[in-house]
């Protein structure tokens, strides 16, 4: 009797989850993240470092301010890389860290330093695995046709928020160049920055960085865009074996094509 009061008791009081190590990190950034905001419109508005003194008026202006809350409705994660790398997911079932990259070149090395100084550093095993970056877009005909880095490829991995919301940060431009823990926010803080970087000049070069923690699998994937500059290469692309079997396995992923003909856009399916 006395084993089976306490089986009893363990099926109605389950030991709880071990927590993700990755939902430690970013709860503490959500908690900084209002301090943090505050910080990088300062750093960016200080007259005396030759930055854009009006982007905190802006931010706050109301009408601003209503354009602000609809990019934050429509903000998405989007992934550029290169048509390769969209091949090579229908093998790995995941997109890969530059961790699992064949030759890992110096960029993995400036990435986890530049990690270390954000405090966003994962262990790098299965149950934290390595980072994975992309950038934030909303709903405006570039961000749309473009991805949000199209430095990084044509080829655009558009992610499901309810997935990845919880587990992202972000930063103002490539996180190799930020220098510490206080220039980083997580969702519901960075779309003024979105917001200013789309509307200063001086800072459209940039993109907001995000940094995707717990990794990126197939079902975190909402569509595929693929950008072309000719109807022979989407029919190189259409007849590739590899691209054929993850549209069988995958019917749920959309994938559509941009093509680019004489300057001009067009998407289709």
């Amino acid at each position: 009797m006395f084993l089976e009061k306490n089986a009893s008791q363990d099926m109605e009081n389950p030991e709880p989850l071990e927590e993700a190590p990755w939902k430690v990190r970013i709860d503490k950034i959500r908690e900084r993240s209002p301090a943090n905001l505050e910080n990088i419109l300062s750093y960016w508005s200080d007259p005396n470092k030759s930055r854009i003194y009006q982007i905190v008026d802006a931010v706050k202006k109301p009408e601003n301010q209503k354009e602000i809350e609809h990019i934050k409705e429509t903000l998405k994660v989007t992934i550029n890389t290169n048509l390769e790398a969209f091949l090579a997911i229908s093998r790995d079932e995941k997109i890969r860290t530059l961790a699992e990259l064949p030759d890992r070149c110096n960029v993995f090395k400036y990435r986890k330093e530049s990690e270390a100084r954000l405090n966003i550093q994962p262990e790098g095993n299965e149950k934290d695995p390595e980072l994975v970056y992309g950038a934030l877009t909303h709903n405006t005909r570039l961000d749309d046709q473009c991805g949000g880095a199209p430095i990084y490829g044509d080829t655009i991995f558009i992610l499901k928020t309810e997935n990845i919301e919880n587990r992202t940060t972000f930063t103002l431009g490539d996180s190799s160049g930020v220098k510490g823990p206080n220039e980083i926010v997580t969702w519901d803080y960075v779309a003024p920055l979105k917001f200013i970087r789309d509307h200063f000049p001086r800072l459209q070069d940039m993109y907001v960085e995000a940094q995707i923690a717990g990794g990126v699998r197939l079902d975190d994937i909402e569509e595929i865009k693929i950008k072309i500059y000719s109807t022979e290469r989407r029919e190189e692309i259409e007849n590739d074996p590899d691209f054929n079997s993850f549209k069988t396995k995958h019917p749920e992923i959309r994938i559509s094509f941009i093509e680019i003909k004489n300057n001009s856009q067009n998407t289709k399916l």
